[in-house]
């Protein structure tokens, strides 16, 4: 068997990457539904601020195609640390924007026991929903890549 050519090679990143980057497109919406699946029990107070922090960013699209890029050329290079990194990086910067950035409507005072356990759970929804978004939303970009590795090494295998 001869090896691949670098056209054979090219096609099959190109095609891979591009196959991973439009179902890419799919990942929004399915981490929509998960975090709907969490449901976010009527706030008492401060409803426009909850309102504000039950939607996500307009930026999900750009950073999910970058992130799958990065898991494609991980996996095609088999360039493992190039991937754990990206996810420690990812992790890490995560964790220190919800210590540190992430701001909640201030709670309720410790004298009105009904609104602060009410106030308790909707930050526990809150939390659940962006954990659910974060994690299902890297895996499904991780599956995305690894599949658009398979389909352009078969291409370059059998092209």
């Amino acid at each position: 068997m001869t090896s691949p050519s670098i056209l054979q090679i090219s096609v099959g990143v190109s095609v891979g990457l591009l196959i991973a980057l439009l179902l890419g497109l799919f990942v929004g919406p399915l981490v929509g539904k998960v975090e709907k699946l969490i449901e976010i029990p009527e706030p008492q107070a401060s409803k426009e601020v909850w309102a504000f922090l039950m939607v996500r960013g307009s930026t999900g699209y750009i950073l999910g195609a970058v992130e799958q890029a990065i898991f494609f050329v991980a996996l095609w290079a088999d360039g493992w640390p190039l991937l754990a990194s990206w996810l420690a990086f990812k992790v890490a910067s995560k964790s220190q924007s919800w210590a540190h950035v992430s701001q909640f409507p201030a709670p309720p005072p410790i004298s009105e026991v009904a609104a602060t356990n009410h106030y308790a759970m909707l930050r526990h929804k809150w939390v659940a929903r962006r954990y659910a978004a974060f994690v299902v939303g890297t895996g499904a970009n991780i599956l995305l890549a690894a599949f658009g590795v398979a389909i352009g090494r078969a291409i370059v295998m059998y092209g």
